[in-house]
């Protein structure tokens, strides 16, 4: 058993060797929920779906049953290809899958004990956020996911106030909807908190960072983490600075992806702005360069990085430039470590 598992972890999560370490981790995390879903789903059709064919068909849970399957096998092709973002997503949809499924049930056979319903709503909502934290890559699917069990938790109530009791809703049901609408609003604060403490700006993923200042000759390749060859960084230095600056603008902040370089597939995130340099002569600078710091990484990727974390921590960094004139290999290397760090 052992060794089937670890070769299908070998042959999943392999092409993600180069990837940072918490990616890694979440794709384990998901190939091995996933495994779990896939198990428990043979199982329950086994022990009831199966027989209940024979007995009686019912559409909503032949579909119910064949829509989890397909999002398992959907999260595990994304795994393998490299998209974990919406592998990830497609595992998220396994749960609100069963959870819509229970709601629509309801609609057919609510009955006055129907209202603790709520809670069975709320428990797999719960579970499910647990899952979330363990597999997202971006705080956008951990806000996805509770703003659509939100929506679930209030079509769930209007199901049992407008289909079931009418005009006449007993008093206990405003209770318990709001008592599940608090502990879900409750289990999404910790949760996304949870997860911003972990959030990471996956500067991993990026191969290469071209530091460029503006000179009296036009952009000037200052450092560069990896070599780079000349041409490529003169013409890259020129068509990023027309891009972002547009010759006459002074830009700031994160830009791109844009292309770079004549491979197939690279792209760089430039991050532009302005800094002290008590070398530049021009006066209308008053004192100040237009630096551009490009961030080279695979088309393919640029999805994992989150752009406002990104974009913070590199702030953070050139902020510490007191003077880009003093700025030198030495200071640039630090540059690098500090960013990697995160």
């Amino acid at each position: 058993m052992f060794k089937f598992y670890n070769k299908l972890k070998n042959y999943f999560l392999s092409v993600y060797n180069e990837y940072p370490s918490d990616i890694k981790i979440k794709m384990r995390n998901l190939l091995f929920i996933n495994l779990v879903y896939l198990a428990g789903w043979v199982f329950i059709f086994l022990l009831d779906g199966l027989p209940e064919y024979f007995r009686s068909f019912d559409i909503l849970n032949f579909l119910r049953d064949f829509i989890v399957i397909g999002l398992i096998f959907l999260s595990f092709l994304f795994i393998r290809i490299r998209k974990p973002i919406l592998a990830g997503n497609f595992s998220g949809g396994i749960m609100l899958t069963i959870i819509i499924h229970f709601v629509i049930v309801e609609l057919f056979n609510a009955n006055p004990l129907s209202a603790l319903h709520m809670y069975k709503t709320l428990s797999f909502l719960l579970f499910g956020n647990l899952f979330i934290i363990l597999i997202s890559i971006k705080q956008i699917q951990v806000l996805i996911y509770n703003i659509i069990s939100v929506i679930s938790l209030l079509l769930h109530s209007n199901v049992l106030i407008y289909i079931f009791f009418g005009d006449d809703i007993p008093y206990g049901l405003y209770d318990v909807i709001l008592e599940a609408l608090f502990i879900s609003l409750l289990s999404f604060i910790i949760s996304y908190y949870i997860f911003t403490l972990t959030l990471r700006s996956h500067i991993g993923i990026v191969n290469n960072i071209i530091f460029y200042k503006m000179s009296s000759q036009g952009p000037q390749h200052l450092f560069s983490e990896y070599p780079v060859d000349y041409n490529l960084l003169l013409k890259s230095g020129i068509y990023f600075y027309t891009a972002i600056g547009q010759g006459i603008y002074y830009r700031t902040g994160l830009f791109g992806p844009l292309p770079f370089g004549g491979i197939q597939g690279e792209v760089a995130f430039i991050y532009s702005s302005l800094i002290d340099d008590s070398s530049v002569e021009d006066s209308r600078m008053k004192g100040k360069n237009y630096i551009l710091i490009c961030f080279i990484a695979k088309e393919i990727d640029v999805d994992l990085i989150d752009r406002n974390k990104f974009s913070e921590i590199i702030s953070n960094q050139i902020n510490k430039i007191k003077d880009l004139s003093t700025f030198k290999e030495r200071d640039f290397r630090e540059f690098i470590n500090t960013l990697r760090a995160h």
